[in-house]
C-alpha cells in the first residue's frame, strides 16, 4: 500500500496534483483542510486543543487507513505555526512501521507563479487562502515555517508546468522511488540550505569552477563573480545546499543598502543540475530578502547563450531586465535583472 505525502506552501499545487493522481492511479485523496476545518470549528487556531487534536486526527486516520488497507492514499499538508516542525518525520515513521510504502514529495514553485495560483477560483471553493496580499502579510511574519522533511523526500519544482505536467512528474518520481528494491527512504533527495563559512574543500572547489566558467565566456573586465575572500565580506550571506553531507550548490545575498539586495555566486554542482537545486535556493534567498524588509532584489548575469538557463530561471521567479545598478556599468556581456518584493 502506498501513501504519498504532498507538502508545500499554500498555492503550490498540492490538491491539484493530488486530484490528478487520483484520476490517473485511483488514489484516495485526504486533504488536510478536512481535519483543519473540523477542529477549527470548535477550537481556536493555535490553541492547545487545536494543536493536539489536529495532529492526532491526521495520524490516527491515516494509521487506521493503512491498517485496514483501504487503498493507496495521497495526503496533502502545508506547514504553519501551529504544526510541530517534525510532524512529517513522525507521520512517515509511524506509517512505514505498518509496512506502508510512504513517499514524501515537497512541491515548490516561483513566488510569482505561486501568487498567481493563489487567486484561482478553485481555492475559494475549498475555503483556502486566496489573497496575495494576505499571503504576503502572513509570510512576512513567518506564518509558513518550513517543516523538517523526512529522509528520502523528493523535491519537485512545478514552475512553468501545467497541472497535467506536474502530475505526471510527481507520478514518475513516486513510481521510481517506490519500485521494488528502491524504497523512498533510500532516495536521499532532501535538500538542506545552510549558512556556510566557505572553508570546506568542496565549496572552495565549486567556487573555483564558477570563476573558471565565467572566464570561459566573458572578458576579464566583464567578470563580476566574487572570489572566496570577497564572499566573506560582512555585507554578504553565503549559503550552501546539501543532501546529507554532499554539496549540491551554493548562492549568496549581498546587502546593497537597507532596501536593496543582490544575488551573487549562484552555482549548482554539475552532478545535480536540473534537479531543482537553483530554484530551491533562489526561493530561499527571496524569502530571506523579504524577511530583511528589502524592497528590491537584483542580479547581474551573462548575456551569452551559456547563461540562458540562468536568465530563464530568474525570469520564472519574476525578475525582469533592468539597467545597471549599484557600481555596475552597462556592458554588452552583462544582463541586469531585478524584481520588487
Amino acid at each position: 500500500m502506498r501513501v504519498i505525502v504532498l507538502c508545500g506552501l499554500p498555492g503550490v499545487g498540492k490538491l491539484t496534483v493530488a486530484k490528478g493522481l487520483a484520476r490517473l492511479r485511483g488514489y484516495r485523496v485526504f486533504h488536510n483542510h478536512l481535519v483543519f476545518d473540523a477542529v477549527e470549528a470548535l477550537f481556536p487556531f493555535g490553541s492547545t486543543a487545536f494543536v493536539e487534536l489536529r495532529e492526532r486526527l491526521w495520524l490516527e486516520l491515516l494509521s487506521r487507513a493503512v491498517r485496514e488497507r483501504v487503498g493507496d492514499i495521497i495526503f496533502t499538508i502545508a506547514g504553519d505555526k501551529a504544526l510541530r516542525a517534525d510532524f512529517l518525520v513522525t507521520l512517515v515513521s509511524a506509517l512505514s512501521q505498518m509496512e506502508a510504502r510512504v513517499c514524501c514529495v515537497e512541491l515548490i514553485c516561483s513566488v510569482e507563479e505561486l501568487e498567481e495560483r493563489l487567486i484561482s477560483g478553485d481555492r475559494s471553493r475549498f475555503g483556502k487562502l486566496n489573497s496575495v496580499e494576505r499571503f504576503r502579510q502572513l509570510d512576512s511574519v513567518g506564518a509558513f515555517p518550513r517543516l523538517t522533511m523526512p529522509p528520502g523526500t523528493i523535491t519537485i519544482d512545478t514552475s512553468g508546468l501545467s497541472a497535467e505536467e506536474a502530475t505526471m512528474n510527481v507520478d514518475a518520481e513516486v513510481n521510481r522511488a517506490c519500485c521494488v528494491g528502491h524504497q523512498p527512504q533510500k532516495r536521499q533527495v532532501h535538500m538542506e540550505i545552510r549558512i556556510d563559512d566557505l572553508s570546506s574543500p568542496e565549496i572552495i572547489q565549486l567556487l573555483h569552477e564558477h570563476l573558471q566558467s565565467m572566464a570561459l565566456h566573458s572578458p576579464p573586465e566583464s567578470i563580476h563573480a566574487l572570489d572566496i575572500e570577497a564572499l566573506r565580506s560582512p555585507d554578504i550571506t553565503f549559503w550552501s545546499v546539501r543532501r546529507d553531507s554532499a554539496l549540491m550548490g551554493c548562492g549568496a545575498l549581498k546587502e546593497l543598502d537597507s532596501r536593496h539586495g543582490e544575488i551573487k555566486s549562484m552555482r549548482t554542482v554539475s552532478l545535480h543540475r536540473r534537479t531543482g537545486v537553483a530554484a530551491r535556493l533562489l526561493h530561499h534567498i527571496l524569502e530571506e530578502a523579504r524577511r530583511r524588509s528589502y524592497e528590491r532584489l537584483s542580479l547581474e548575469t551573462g548575456s551569452m547563450a551559456a547563461f540562458a538557463p540562468a536568465r530563464s530561471l530568474y525570469a520564472s521567479f519574476g525578475f525582469k531586465p533592468c539597467g545597471a545598478f549599484a557600481d555596475y556599468v552597462e556592458d554588452p556581456y552583462s544582463v541586469f535583472m531585478t524584481r520588487e518584493l
